[in-house]
């Protein structure tokens, strides 16, 4: 058996870059200089993130071993103690903005000048939502249709005041928190946006586009030696998933997937929910369902599916399914 060849990405998330600022969405400068320079070290290929999007819409073949770097939030400490690292790199990177920030000119955020620098640069500017506001939440409990509209004119008027401020306008989201339904991705695929989570996984040729896994590297999740192996990770083909709206209906929830099995045995895939292990039943040769042992947490969470590759030793292919309860 034999991987699908030139498919496997791997996009990295960061928030803070400061020893400053909350630990658990900071990186240190130091720590981050230490996870670029790993990556120079070892032959990684550092692209622009609506490159590797390209790529995946039209099929063309994605480098082994590629990686995109994204910032969520535009903090000020991104401009003072990351942009001189990827510049010395020479790296392009992905922010994802809240134009509302910078049209008040938050301190924490960057200003419109400083946004319009970086793009001069190698940065890409993408949105995050005009305000950075739930959108999958509804706290005034208002008529589910008229508060999904709501929530897609504030990330229409998010893009128009990209456009008009920077130029750019790729048509990439990154959802707050991470936290987005099918309700919403189906009608942002229609608009012609791609969005991307805060759940793990690799990225490849089958990836949902309205669903994009990103890898956190901030916090706890920052320690190098651990994230070297997601560093790695390879994409699970995936043809269909069952039951992967991220908002619960039932506690705990199933889910199904269907994949090719190619380049792993499906005896060793091996799923969790946070540290317990999820029970993995086969009903086909490329299907089979995973459910927690227990009932989900409040708030989010997730199950983490890995594989070991036969053909790449000590690499894995690696699949997320986040999960919101709000029950």
């Amino acid at each position: 058996m034999t991987p699908l060849s030139g498919f496997a990405a791997v996009i990295l998330q960061y928030h803070h870059v400061s020893s400053e600022t909350p630990p658990v969405t900071s990186i240190s400068p130091e720590q981050f200089l230490q996870h670029m320079t790993y990556l120079k070290d070892n032959h990684f290929k550092v692209v622009r993130l609506e490159v590797l999007v390209d790529k995946i819409r039209k099929k063309q073949p994605i480098d082994d071993k590629t990686i995109v770097i994204t910032f969520d939030d535009a903090y000020n400490n991104v401009y003072q103690n990351a942009r001189p690292i990827l510049k010395k790199f020479d790296w392009p990177y992905t922010v994802f903005i809240n134009p509302k920030y910078s049209d008040k000119g938050y301190s924490r955020h960057m200003t419109w000048k400083q946004l319009n620098q970086i793009a001069k640069e190698k940065a890409t500017l993408a949105n995050h939502t005009l305000s950075h506001d739930y959108l999958v939440r509804n706290p005034s409990n208002r008529p589910p249709k008229r508060w999904l509209y709501q929530m897609l004119d504030d990330i229409e008027l998010a893009e128009s005041r990209l456009k008009a401020i920077t130029g750019q306008n790729h048509k990439m989201l990154a959802y707050p928190y991470g936290e987005f339904s099918l309700a919403l991705t189906r009608q942002l695929m229609k608009r012609g946006y791609v969005g991307f989570g805060q759940h793990s996984g690799a990225v490849g040729h089958y990836t949902n586009l309205a669903r994009i896994p990103r890898f956190p590297a901030s916090g706890i999740y920052a320690n190098l030696d651990k994230l070297k192996l997601k560093m790695e990770s390879l994409p699970f083909a995936i043809k269909a998933l069952g039951n992967a709206d991220m908002v619960i209906k039932q506690n705990p929830p199933t889910l199904t997937i269907a994949v090719k099995v190619e380049d792993f045995l499906a005896k060793n895939v091996q799923c969790f929910i946070g540290s317990a292990r999820a029970k993995v039943s086969w009903t086909s040769e490329d299907r089979f369902t995973v459910t927690s042992p227990n009932p989900l947490p409040k708030e989010r969470s997730r199950y983490n599916c890995t594989a070991p590759s036969i053909s790449k030793p000590g690499r894995f292919y690696w699949f997320s399914q986040p999960w919101l309860n709000l029950l």
